[in-house]
């Protein structure tokens, strides 16, 4: 069985007119947020063996910290810029191309992807993905990454900051 965990990054600070979209920062809420997450997510051994972050300052913070709250080797987060600025199809690309070693890949990235992304590839679908919502998707059926490309994954659970 495959499983697909999409986490759209932490709250960030607000765009400033002299600031980069691509810098921002998570902001006080955000690291908690992602602290929050990484612990709850390691409580019940909701553990990826494979993280992709965006290299985007806010998501990669956001994986950093869970990594951190999770004990998952931060130098092992694949840091992939085209997560930044991409179609639906092309993060199943990147999923597909995954090696089968890894059972449980995490996708830490950006709206309006990630919800495009649920809404075409899970039965369930989506209306929005906020900030710090990590959503579980399993392949129940699916030995391979490549065997879940005519697949649409069952939503297990949704995971969201609680305050």
């Amino acid at each position: 069985m495959k499983e697909l965990f999409i986490l759209r990054h932490a709250e960030a600070v607000s765009a400033k007119y002299n600031a980069s979209d691509f810098d921002r920062q998570l902001s006080k809420d955000g690291v908690l947020e992602a602290r929050q997450l990484g612990k709850r997510c390691n409580e019940a051994h909701l553990l990826p063996s494979l993280i992709y972050s965006s290299s985007a300052r806010r998501a990669l913070t956001t994986a950093i910290i869970f990594a951190e709250e999770t004990n998952f080797p931060q130098d092992k987060i694949v840091v992939l810029p085209k997560l930044y600025d991409l179609y639906p199809d092309q993060l199943m690309d990147i999923i597909l191309e995954t090696s089968d070693d890894f059972s449980k890949v995490m996708v830490v990235g950006h709206n309006p992807v990630l919800t495009v992304f649920l809404n075409i590839y899970t039965i369930e679908g989506i209306v929005n993905l906020p900030t710090g919502t990590l959503v579980q998707i399993e392949y129940p059926n699916n030995e391979s990454w490549q065997s879940i490309k005519e697949a649409r994954g069952n939503i297990k659970a949704i995971w969201k900051p609680q305050w």
